[in-house]
This record gives C-alpha cells, structure tokens and sequence, in this order.
C-alpha cells in the first residue's frame, strides 16, 4: 500500500473512531444488537477513555488501527487483553466495584490510558 492510500486509510479510521465516541458516549455498540459496551483503541487513544459498567460486564474492545496491536490492559487487577490490528476482543469485568486505570501496555508512555468504573 502507497504512503498516500496508508495515510488515508488511518486518518478514515481516526474519524471513524471519533464519530461512534461522539455518537455513543456510553461506548455501546449499536452494530451487534448484543450491547456489549466497545472501547475503541485507535492511534494512541482509547475512545471513550472514561467508561462506567457493571461488574460482570463484558467489554468489546476494538484495535482501529491497520497496523498496530494495542493491550486493554488493567494494572495488577489480571485483565491484560492484546488486540490485533482490525480485530476485536472481549474481556469480562470480573472486579469488585470501583474505579480502575485502564492503559495499553504498548503505548502508556504515549498517554494511551482511561478510567472504567465498576458499579454493583
């Protein structure tokens, strides 16, 4: 793929990213019909960084990049979830209630981090 077809490919791909964060502040995924919450992990940035679940939610975490992995990675709490490039992956919410620092293990340097919140 050319410079000029890769770099338009990430920047569809960066908008479409905001517009379902800006469409969907509760990061449901209408697509699916299943209303697993999504968090989209694209260009260094989760969208939404701040997500409010259940506890025994499962997340729908999508990588909206072409080429890159991204972690869904939750510090010393067991959730570290690697995601390839376009692909999707669930993980289950199994914490007590709270709220928790979600990072990319990847890329954290880059502030690719969030906050979820675990509600009873």
């Amino acid at each position: 793929m050319s410079g000029g077809r890769a770099r338009l490919l990430a920047a569809l791909v960066a908008a479409g990213a905001l517009l379902a964060a800006a469409c969907g502040g509760d990061g449901r995924d209408a697509g699916t019909g299943d209303g697993a919450p999504t968090i989209e992990a694209t260009n260094f940035a989760f969208a939404p960084r701040e997500v409010t679940v259940a506890a025994g939610t499962t997340l729908r975490i999508r990588n909206g990049n072409a080429s890159t992995t991204h972690t869904f990675t939750v510090p010393g709490q067991g959730i570290d979830v690697e995601v390839i490039p376009l692909a999707t992956e669930r993980v289950a919410v199994d914490l007590a209630p709270g709220t928790y620092r979600f990072v990319c293990r990847l890329h954290a340097a880059q502030g690719m981090e969030g906050t979820l919140t675990v509600e009873a």
